[in-house]
């Protein structure tokens, strides 16, 4: 089973989350992060290469 994708998380990817692999803590850390608001969510979003754009929409980071 692949690792998480969030750095120095070790914990397996028990979901596919928009194409990355994470595990249920750091799910758990994004769905109370949207319920804080969107800077919180954008921070937890960008260490896996996604954030929330204007419409609502998790994108990719297109660098």
């Amino acid at each position: 089973m692949e690792p998480c994708e969030f750095p120095r998380c070790r914990q397996p990817a028990a979901l596919p989350y928009l194409g990355h692999g994470i595990c249920d803590h750091h799910y758990e850390m994004i769905c109370s992060a949207a319920d804080e608001g969107r800077a919180s969510e954008n921070r937890l979003l960008g260490k896996i290469g996604l954030f929330r754009d204007d419409q609502g929409t998790i994108v990719p980071i297109n660098l």
